[in-house]
């Protein structure tokens, strides 16, 4: 949707989305009796949003959220992570700025919007968040907001969250998965805590069926 439209246009079609999804679900062709959040990078930011607007609005919360190096935090703040931007390939600083130009809107106060930067939300929203579990590279200039997150979440009393890095994987490794090994155990890593939160079992790829 963006840039000709912006938030929170793209948060209330995926809420749009989402309640029609749990009033339909036998159309789908599931009974929908788990559910899990996904998402990466800006669908990162996109899943715990949309987390949040269910709180608000008392609608039905998923049963884990899992996320691969998650956009948290849509200020220009910088922090030690972010300094990568400033010369990384992967996520340099200019792109980073146009991403977030590209998203939010003109007037709004990324800071102030915590369905924008999920990082500030209040602790009495934070209390109530599912499962949560992010995956990021220890390289990614956004590693600070994924860790601000599940900081926030612990002392908010949530009860499971958890993080994990990987020392060599920069921003947007679900992509390398055909070319580096370590992208190859992330990507398994993530796909058995999506399994864990939907109570089943993980068969990884290399399993004869």
């Amino acid at each position: 949707l963006a840039p000709e439209y912006k938030y929170p246009y793209q948060l209330e079609e995926v809420f749009s989305s989402y309640k029609w999804t749990l009033e339909n679900c036998g159309v789908l062709g599931t009974l929908a009796e788990k559910i899990v959040f996904c998402g990466d990078s800006a669908g990162g930011n996109l899943a715990v949003a949309l987390v949040m607007k269910c709180l608000q609005h008392s609608v039905r919360i998923p049963d884990g959220v899992v996320l691969a190096y998650p956009a948290l935090n849509l200020t220009m703040q910088l922090s030690a992570s972010r300094v990568l931007a400033m010369f990384d390939p992967m996520m340099p600083y200019t792109l980073l700025k146009l991403c977030l130009s590209a998203y939010v809107p003109d007037d709004s106060d990324a800071a102030n919007d915590h369905f924008l930067s999920p990082v500030f939300a209040p602790e009495h929203v934070l209390k109530d968040f599912p499962p949560l579990s992010i995956f990021s590279g220890a390289i990614d200039p956004l590693l600070d907001d994924s860790v601000q997150m599940i900081h926030n979440v612990r002392k908010a009393g949530g009860d499971d969250a958890r993080l994990r890095t990987y020392e060599n994987l920069p921003h947007g490794f679900l992509g390398m998965v055909p070319i580096l090994e370590e992208a190859k155990q992330a990507s398994n890593d993530i796909s058995r805590r999506i399994a864990e939160y939907l109570g089943t079992e993980f068969v990884d790829d290399k399993t004869k069926l």
